[in-house]
């Protein structure tokens, strides 16, 4: 009976051994994250978010990084998605900014406007490459649709420290991410309206002070 579960088991993971990597080596890296933090939250992001997922991509998936999400993709589709989403942004974050618990965890940071947004944008690149990248496009074989909402759960859960709208706002937005991600074959959309959404609230939180 064992022994037979046993290969049940190893058969299973032979089938699934790119999806079973991908979880596993992205569930560990989000642990060590957590538990092994660098000097800056920026170059945790950055060794942990994309140098070794790019690297485990490279070394033990035998795969081209640029597959998972680096590639421009559908350029013409993803700038509608863009721009769009710079329409919205501003209402949403003046919405956000008269909640007090949002004000209250968002507080003036040291550093100057130029170094945040240098800062954000090297964190963000790395983690919209592990949810939207590694992550995603990883997934996309076995899973296809199904993988935007699967990498929307860990998305959502790293989010938990956050005020609850927040929080609660990126089970939607993970999945916008994502889905406009798969669509136009590239993370760099989910980036660039992540940080706009980022920098767009540090501003309005600073004017609105």
């Amino acid at each position: 009976m064992i022994r037979e579960e046993l290969k049940a088991l190893a058969r299973m993971l032979e089938e699934n051994i790119v999806e079973v990597l991908v979880l596993s080596l992205g569930t560990a890296l989000l642990i060590v994250y957590r538990n092994h933090p660098l000097p800056e939250r920026w170059m945790s992001h950055v060794l942990y978010f994309f140098a070794l997922p790019a690297a485990m991509i490279i070394l033990v998936f035998r795969r081209n990084p640029l597959n998972y999400g680096l590639r421009p993709g559908n350029w013409r589709l993803w700038l509608k998605f863009v721009g769009l989403a710079a329409v919205i942004i501003v209402p949403v974050l003046l919405v956000a900014s008269r909640m007090p618990s949002m004000r209250n965890y968002y507080s003036a940071p040291d550093e100057g406007l130029g170094y945040y947004c240098l800062k954000m944008a090297a964190l963000l690149f790395a983690w919209e490459f592990f949810f939207r990248g590694f992550l995603l496009f990883g997934l996309k074989e076995k899973f296809q649709e199904k993988s935007i909402f699967i990498q929307m759960v860990p998305f959502a859960l790293m989010h938990l420290a956050k005020p609850e709208a927040e929080a609660l706002s990126t089970v939607i937005t993970g999945t916008l991410f994502g889905f406009i991600a798969y669509r136009s074959g590239s993370f760099w959309p989910a980036f660039i309206i992540h940080l706009m959404l980022n920098i767009g609230n540090r501003v309005i939180m600073e004017i609105t002070r």
